[in-house]
């Protein structure tokens, strides 16, 4: 059998990985991924660019390893980038001598070098045409060429199909063991078979070797490599008639860049780019090298599937979706209800995020920097829509009788399913409002002072999507009077007092604040100058009271007003006093500087005993942190899930991570942009009090978020 291969001296070392990226006219060289210490030779593009064949000589993985031998080795071309080269593990790489001549329009059909028998064997010099199916090569089919024989008497072989498969050129000496060749063709016949080989006289010389044949059937063009001792050149010249016999002067073809030896020259399909070999700048004796001969598609190709659900159902019509690039509607992206897909041309050069719309469901969006990129580049991505895991419910505490709204006044504290919820706040005119999970029902009821209070029940275990939901909770007036006594301004009030404090530095903020109770601004008596608050409160169970100021994050206490009694807890001290029925209450409120690196403990979120399942009574805890990086998207956190002692530390680990993954969804679900947020979980590895006190284990038991930047 002929040899089809050339061995050349290594000259120069490139090492050069990454993405095809590469100006018109320029050599990109795919490194390591494709090249190298070995030759390589005769690469063969399909037409769709995705798979680059080569051959590859003697090294150790072929046939007959590192003896006189040469096979097919491949690469795939994937997200940009060309992957790492792999044997072609086929019955076509059995020869000594292994190569791949050409490839049809379709991509299913090869042109190869040897004859096979019926098991798939090599057994003499010859031309194939075998079949491909996207994975493996089957159907072999000999060719016969009259006159073949007698021009592969050399030591050396080689051809080119055109994509049409109707003709081949053929590069061969009629000398026993000639090394200088000659370009012969044979084209199809209507009646299937081949035409007697002709000698390309007119491009043929005696003085060097015309080599490495490719046809371009698009412009009826022949290239080739005329080499000498002294010197290799890639010419073309252009069929002048129908014949294939008669051509035009063959024209030297301009390589940049490339001194040295250079051959195989061969065009995309598309006539874009050029792969070729080359041992300028090489890692190996010949290198594989593309150049771009025009950008063919000056544009980002994304496109994917659209699924709704974990089951990936279709979009539908029914509930029609948009989708945002960079915030606006673009005519160039287009949306096929029928099957479930988004097609978008971008153009090169900018930053995209692709933001998908549909009602009351939410999707990550896709986010991506295309402001160096400077060719063509085609990306699949997937959308798949959530239901909003949730449904939003308002109601109204009433008194029965009267009609008067239970307001804030009374201090209401609202249950679901008999637990108290304190992050669910009423407003002055009775008003409440909470998210809660669908698929189950729940038991509504209200505590509140001097009230005699009711319940209704939450149908929720057939819904499955987002709504929103109006309730009204009414309870009857007590017969203590206290009711009335408090409507009018009668009943006894507690005085709140304290300091605000920097958290980091002890000492009063920066800047002026005002305090809030129950996420509402409170007329308390502040003095800057001091750092100092002052207000009164009439009884209650619970209230969350904080300061707000600019530049700083709020911290959320959570403190009762009941009977009076004297407990010890750190930050917070009750001072009874004999006067009358007025009490005092000192309460210190922190702030948070927003800076890099500072931590907030988030006190108020709840999970399900020994899961990641958050209660009902961590959202309002949670719809604050949205609000705040909504109005502060300069700010990136990460949120940070920390465990005590107890138990395994793996299993801690774990949970603390998943504890933080779900309060990250929540935040995904309520439209924080997925920029601004991280999770991490970190189990026991980072407490900030002693595991040896159940208080300290308690502490220690949280999540919280951490600034990473602040722009």
């Amino acid at each position: 059998m002929t040899k089809v291969y050339f061995i050349f001296v290594l000259i120069f070392v490139l090492v050069c990985n990454g993405a095809m990226s590469q100006g018109v006219g320029e050599i990109y060289n795919p490194g390591k991924a494709i090249n190298s210490q070995y030759d390589e030779l005769n690469p063969i593009l399909t037409p769709d660019g995705k798979i680059l064949f080569f051959s590859r000589v003697n090294h150790p993985n072929n046939t007959f390893g590192t003896n006189d031998s040469q096979d097919i080795w491949f690469s795939t071309f994937i997200n940009g980038k060309w992957s790492t080269a792999n044997r072609l593990n086929s019955f076509i790489n059995s020869g000594r001598y292994n190569a791949i001549f050409g490839v049809y329009n379709d991509g299913k059909k090869f042109l190869i070098n040897n004859w096979f028998d019926n098991k798939n064997r090599p057994y003499a010099s010859g031309l194939s045409i075998v079949e491909f199916n996207g994975k493996s090569f089957t159907n072999v089919k000999k060719l016969k060429i009259p006159g073949f024989e007698s021009i592969s008497k050399g030591s050396l072989l080689d051809a080119h199909i055109n994509n049409d498969g109707n003709v081949i050129v053929l590069a061969g000496t009629t000398k026993n063991e000639g090394e200088n060749l000659n370009l012969y063709i044979t084209t199809l016949k209507k009646n299937g078979t081949w035409s007697k080989l002709r000698s390309l006289k007119s491009l043929n010389t005696n003085k060097a070797s015309e080599e490495a044949p490719f046809i371009d059937a698009k412009e009826r063009a022949l290239y080739f490599t005329r080499y000498s001792r002294s010197k290799s050149e890639i010419f073309k010249s252009v069929a002048l008639d129908s014949s294939w016999i008669n051509w035009s002067v063959p024209e030297v073809v301009t390589i940049t860049q490339a001194s040295g030896f250079n051959s195989f020259y061969k065009l995309s399909a598309d006539n874009a780019k050029v792969v070729m070999v080359t041992n300028n700048k090489s890692i190996g004796g010949t290198d594989i090298v593309f150049i771009k001969i025009f950008e063919p598609n000056p544009f980002i190709l994304l496109e994917g599937n659209l699924f709704v659900g974990s089951e990936k159902r279709k979009i539908s019509k029914e509930k029609p979706l948009s989708m945002l690039v960079n915030g606006a509607v673009s005519d160039s992206l287009k949306i096929n209800y029928d099957s479930s897909n988004y097609r978008a041309i971008l153009p090169l050069g900018k930053k995209y995020v692709i933001n998908p719309l549909m009602d009351n469901h939410v999707v990550v969006p896709y986010e991506g920097d295309f402001t160096e990129r400077k060719e063509f580049l085609k990306i699949s991505h997937d959308f798949n829509f959530n239901a909003i895991p949730y449904v939003s419910v308002q109601g109204n505490l009433v008194e029965k009788t009267t009609g008067t709204p239970i307001s804030q006044l009374y201090n209401p504290v609202i249950y679901i399913d008999d637990q108290p919820v304190d992050s669910i706040m009423v407003d002055t005119t009775g008003l409440f409002s909470f998210k809660i999970p669908f698929g189950k029902n729940y038991k509504i009821s209200f505590e509140a002072f001097a009230v005699e209070a009711g319940f209704d029940s939450l149908l929720l275990k057939n819904v499955d999507e987002y709504k929103e939901i109006k309730i009204q909770l009414y309870g009857n007036k007590d017969n203590t009077g206290n009711f009335l006594a408090l409507k009018n301004g009668k009943l006894s009030f507690y005085t709140i007092s304290g300091l605000v404090l920097d958290k980091t530095t002890g000492k009063k903020p920066e800047t002026g604040y005002e305090i809030q109770i129950n996420q509402k601004t409170y007329p308390a008596d502040i003095d800057l100058e001091k750092g100092t608050f002052n207000l009164k409160l009439p009884p209650a169970k619970k209230y969350m009271i904080n300061a707000i100021a600019a530049g700083y994050y709020p911290v959320y206490e959570t403190t009762g007003l009941g009977q009076p009694e004297v407990k010890k807890a750190k930050g917070v001290k009750v001072i009874q006093k004999p006067a009358g029925k007025e009490f005092v209450k000192v309460l210190n409120l922190n702030l948070v500087p927003l800076k890099s690196g500072q931590s907030i403990s988030l006190k108020n979120i709840f999970f399900e005993t020994g899961k990641a399942k958050l209660k009902p009574s961590s959202y309002a805890e949670l719809d604050r942190l949205v609000s705040f990086l909504r109005s502060n998207q300069n700010i990136n956190i990460t949120i940070d899930g920390h465990s005590d002692d107890q138990g395994n530390k793996e299993k801690n680990a774990h949970l603390s991570w998943l504890r933080a993954k779900a309060v990250y969804e929540y935040l995904l679900n309520n439209e924080v942009g997925f920029r601004q947020i991280t999770f991490n979980g970190y189990g026991t590895t980072k407490p900030i009090a002693s595991n040896k006190t159940p208080e300290g284990r308690a502490l220690n038991r949280r999540v919280e978020f951490t600034i990473l930047e602040v722009k």
